[in-house]
């Protein structure tokens, strides 16, 4: 993706479509422009009065945001895409790629079968930061309610001793909570909650273990505590991880 003005209004596009549904409540209780120009009567109107009730009715900003990609302009432009409903790229009708323009992919993935998961723990930082500096400045307060990734071939795993090394996990994990804590130190975003997602996707596949997604599965079981730690005005995200067995639980 680029700077382009192509990209940048698809990039703006993408957030609109991501988190403009939801977005009325932070600015004029009404949806973006560009959804009510592409989905018409597919989309419901509000009175003025529904708008104002809309507007600042939320108390905090939530957002599940387990990985990063790049948007831009789609082959033949957005027109083509948005004025047809039968676009497979319809209503969106923008390029998102996990893809960078050198060929490379933005990060390391995840398990086969969470194929669109990829550690990328940068872009955390960015979009805290945009939430609330760009697109919806009215937020006083965002969590991150989700995110998580799912260890590539855990399934597969015959003994606890391999399952606990669930080493790009704990990676995901520690560059996730980083740039938390640099959103917040540095950037001073009001985020005040971050939680992991849990064993399993969905409460109605909890029955499939063969993803797991925090920091435990049918094999084993530990806890994840994260401790933000100051010294000399220097602050750490320092995760403690218990195991099962290998420490009294507090």
């Amino acid at each position: 993706m680029s700077n382009t003005t192509a990209d940048l209004a698809a990039t703006q596009r993408s957030y609109d479509f991501v988190l403009g549904w939801f977005g009325g409540v932070w600015s004029d209780g009404d949806y973006p422009q560009s959804l009510k120009d592409t989905l018409g009567d597919l989309l419901p109107k509000f009175t003025e009065e529904e708008k104002e009730i809309i507007k600042g009715s939320c108390d905090f900003f939530a957002i599940d945001a387990y990985t990063a990609f790049y948007a831009g302009e789609m082959a033949g432009g957005m027109e083509v895409c948005a004025g047809n409903r039968t676009h497979p790229s319809f209503p969106e009708c923008v390029n998102q790629t996990a893809i960078a323009a050198d060929g490379f992919g933005m990060g390391p993935g995840a398990d086969l079968g969470a194929s669109w998961l990829k550690n990328t723990p940068t872009g955390i930082r960015k979009l805290l930061g945009h939430i609330t500096k760009k697109l919806f400045p009215a937020v006083k307060e965002i969590q991150v309610t989700e995110f998580g990734f799912a260890e590539p071939f855990e399934s597969d795993y015959t003994n606890v001793q391999d399952a606990t090394w669930d080493l790009r996990r704990s990676d995901y994990i520690q560059g996730f909570l980083d740039n938390i804590l640099l959103a917040i130190t540095e950037d001073r975003v009001n985020v005040t909650g971050a939680y992991v997602w849990s064993i399993c996707n969905y409460p109605s596949k909890c029955t499939d273990f063969s993803q797991a997604w925090l920091i435990e599965n049918s094999l084993r079981s530990r806890q994840l505590r994260v401790e933000f730690r100051q010294q000399d005005s220097l602050w750490t995200a320092v995760p403690q991880l218990r195991h099962l067995g290998a420490y009294p639980q507090g």
